[in-house]
């Protein structure tokens, strides 16, 4: 079988020195001291607007310097999952969508746990709405067939 960086080849970087979470999923400041470039008033704004959010863990988070809303979800059992189909669908929506106003697709493996992840920049969830509910829902589906199937 394939290592999972082997399937994961062509999704972006997610690892974890690629991300600085600012608010955890429960809306908690998590970053102290907050780094100066970041406009945290802004950031509290993405927690505001992703709380009612549905269907993963969204916290607000730094991607390589950008400020946005990372969806993202733990595989609890790895086990049942088909990764190479899972990491297939996400490559579809990779493909689709990434790099499309900054957003990005991956799934971060760190410690033996995997993590599909969706990065939103804080200037499309702020500015393009629709753009913001397709790979928002996109990415969901992908999540619904496999994770919680």
């Amino acid at each position: 079988m394939n290592s999972i960086k082997d399937l994961k080849n062509n999704m972006a970087s997610f690892e974890l020195n690629s991300l600085k979470y600012l608010y955890n999923c429960a809306g908690d400041l998590v970053c102290n001291p907050v780094p100066p470039f970041c406009d945290i008033t802004k950031a509290a704004e993405l927690v505001e607007i992703s709380a009612g959010w549905e269907g993963a863990e969204y916290a607000v988070a730094l991607r390589w310097g950008v400020l946005g809303v990372v969806a993202e979800i733990k595989l609890d059992n790895q086990e049942q999952v088909d990764l190479q189909n899972l990491i297939d669908d996400l490559n579809t929506v990779y493909t689709k969508y990434n790099g499309n106003n900054g957003i990005a697709i991956g799934l971060l493996s760190v410690e033996g746990e995997l993590w599909p992840q969706l990065f939103i920049p804080s200037d499309v969830v702020l500015g393009y709405q629709k753009l913001l509910n397709s790979v928002k829902n996109e990415f969901l589906n992908v999540l619904d067939k496999h994770c919680f199937a």
